[in-house]
């Protein structure tokens, strides 16, 4: 079966063509063809089909083969070029052939010509082939270069000897370059010694051990120092041998840092919840140590009034006890401090005044080698706190910085109003965003550690020699805060100083009325008392305070036998009851004795409350709270007041 094939032949003899003609299909060609005599002719038949060979004669009167074959590389077109003439030259033939021509034959010796044209063609067909591979492969490469280009990752290949071989423009954009300015350089040329240094050695690793090496390193963008995710992995020729190495990476700092802030918020949180656990602890060691405190208040003091006159010895030891049980008084207050069971009394006060007030004394306090800057700002926004609490954390804080710089510095006090966005509350557990009042203490001292830091606030940790502290200054500075609403932070760095910052939420206006005034209250009378107090010691000390002061006195060791009392018609004037009690707190008790005798008048007794509401109407005057421990006159002072209110 013949082979079609489509012929141009470039010749101005018809018998000619059709002898070429018969001579293919001599061969098993079956040609489709066209002869053409000049220029205009081929361009035009060039144009309107595919050949599949051309096949010209040397000499024509308005045209030649040379001729033709340069239209045919202008026209771009890879079509096998074959001269036959009835005259041509040696040297004329090997001219053709170095300007393109595939084979050339005499008119008079055709008899190869079909063999040739089959060879031409099969090359042809192969030469065709690979360009559809070149161009496939530069389509491929080009797609791969686009996607590569494209990727947010940054991605690089460099030889054995970690120079660069080719890179993506992400990874060349964090240097400011085009990629083919990074080509041919290693990383000494971008980056600074320590962190080329590194990405040499995990280069030669991989190398080395053929494997792929997952890190997470530091890298340098716009002169800022990054994290990054960095893969590499051995790369291979052909034959599979390693000729270098290829890499990916991807910025991960903004994913380290949220983790970090994560740990950073539970490691707050653990802290915070540490501190609520030791606050509870602190607060029923203090309900049970003030308890035992007003049986040695009350004990003493009858012992001082039946002491005769001349046995100062057993006065004097005495009143060292009592002495003692006031600094123990003041242990508790703190520990009360700090776990938030104080009672407050607050209203509306300007910070500046409180700093304003504490600063001259605190010259005195901490020493002339120490100066004392104040940074105020005028107009500060008023906070609801108690100014007396909030004057002893500032002494608290102040006497820590002095401790801090024992050969002298500077301690700064500062105030300012700030605003708290939710990006900062999302940061530091318990803070609502919204308008504060900061008050800086800072200080140019020893500073401290990470790790001193996490327990500053702890009752009972000091850094201090023994002796030389009881480490509940700063602890009752922390409980003082909280109980404010109030966060309190603290900054430090070994040789480099700390910085305590308390944020206090801000109100609307500075209350203008101050204190009123207190008329002095007589002590003593003859009103009826029912006591109501669970400890048998403390219930028998209260009884005879009271009535040392003239008052008579129902005991009740229970609220149950105190409402049996109220029911049973014996009459009293002020029921005086402890708050924490089993069974029935204070507050319920007086509902109950209300209902049995309405307008009876009460008078509260507590060491320690864990209850929030009571510290609330207690601040807001809605009843009256003695806080244990407390004195004969203390006790005599309230209950006048009561009864008297």
């Amino acid at each position: 079966m013949s082979r079609p094939i489509r012929v141009l032949m470039v010749e101005d003899s018809p018998s000619d063509a059709e002898l070429i003609v018969r001579v293919l299909q001599k061969a098993g060609f079956d040609p489709d063809w066209r002869r053409v005599e000049d220029a205009p002719e081929m361009m035009a038949a060039l144009a309107e089909h595919a050949w599949d060979v051309i096949i010209a004669d040397h000499n024509l009167p308005q045209f030649d083969a040379p001729r033709a074959l340069q239209l045919l590389r202008e026209a771009d077109l890879d079509i096998p070029f074959i001269v036959v003439s009835g005259s041509i030259g040696e040297e004329a033939a090997v001219a053709m052939m170095k300007s393109g021509a595939h084979d050339y034959f005499m008119k008079d010796r055709t008899a190869g010509l079909g063999s040739a044209v089959e060879r031409e063609l099969r090359e042809a067909e192969m030469r065709g082939e690979r360009r559809q591979a070149v161009e496939a492969l530069r389509k491929s490469e080009a797609l791969y270069r686009s996607l590569v280009d494209h990727l947010p990752q940054r991605v690089f290949l460099k030889d054995r000897g970690s120079v660069y071989i080719s890179c993506n423009r992400a990874y060349a954009q964090d240097l400011g370059i085009e990629p083919e300015q990074i080509v041919g350089k290693d990383d000494f040329a971008f980056y600074p010694r320590h962190l080329a240094d590194a990405y040499r050695a995990d280069d030669q690793a991989v190398i080395a051990s053929g494997r792929l090496k997952d890190i997470e390193e530091e890298y340098l963008i716009d002169a800022e120092t990054r994290w990054v995710h960095t893969v590499k992995v051995p790369y291979h020729d052909e034959r599979g041998a390693i000729i270098g190495v290829l890499g990916i990476f991807e910025d991960v700092t903004d994913r380290r840092r949220a983790e970090e802030e994560r740990q950073a918020l539970e490691t707050q949180i653990g802290h915070m919840q540490r501190l609520e656990s030791v606050g509870r602890l602190a607060g029923g060691v203090a309900h049970d140590f003030n308890n035992l405190l007003v049986v040695i208040f009350g004990a003493c003091e009858a012992a001082l009034a039946q002491l005769p006159p001349d046995d100062q010895s057993l006065r004097g030891r005495l009143m060292d006890v009592l002495g003692a049980a006031n600094r123990a008084r003041d242990l508790t207050k703190q520990l009360l401090a700090f776990s938030r069971r104080q009672v407050f009394k607050t209203r509306s006060i300007d910070l500046n005044d409180v700093v304003s007030g504490v600063l001259k004394m605190l010259r005195r306090l901490i020493g002339e080698d120490i100066e004392v800057i104040s940074v105020l700002e005028p107009g500060l926004a008023p906070v609801m706190a108690d100014a007396a609490q909030l004057e002893q954390v500032l002494v608290n804080l102040a006497v820590n910085a002095r401790d801090a710089m024992p050969s002298g510095g500077q301690l700064t006090i500062e105030t300012a109003n700030v605003a708290l966005d939710a990006g900062y509350a999302n940061n530091h557990p318990s803070v609502e965003p919204g308008p504060h009042v900061v008050l800086v203490v800072r200080d140019t001292g020893h500073g401290m550690d990470r790790e001193t830091q996490k327990h500053v606030f702890e009752p009972f940790f000091t850094t201090k020699e023994e002796g030389k502290g009881t480490g509940l200054g700063l602890a009752m500075a922390y409980g003082v805060v909280k109980q404010h609403n109030g966060s309190i932070w603290v900054y430090s760095e070994p040789d480099h100083g700390t910085t305590f910052k308390i944020y206090l939420p801000a109100v609307d206006q500075v209350s203008v009325e101050g204190l009123a005034p207190q008329k002095p209250r007589a002590a003593g009378g003859g009103e009826t008392v029912l006591l109501v107090e669970d400890d048998d010691a403390v219930r028998d000390v209260v009884s005879e305070m009271l009535t040392a002061h003239g008052h008579k006195v129902i005991e009740a060791e229970t609220p149950e036998r105190a409402v049996e009392v109220a029911a049973g018609g014996q009459e009293f004037a002020l029921l005086l009851t402890d708050m924490v009690m089993p069974g029935m707190n204070g507050r319920e008790l007086y509902r109950r004795i209300l209902d049995l005798r309405p307008g009876v008048k009460a008078l509260f007794m507590s060491g320690y409350t864990h209850d929030s509401a009571v510290l609330r109407d207690v601040a807001q005057e809605r009843f009256t709270l003695l806080e244990k421990p407390f004195t004969t006159s203390d006790l005599a002072s309230k209950v006048r007041e009561v009864l008297d209110g």
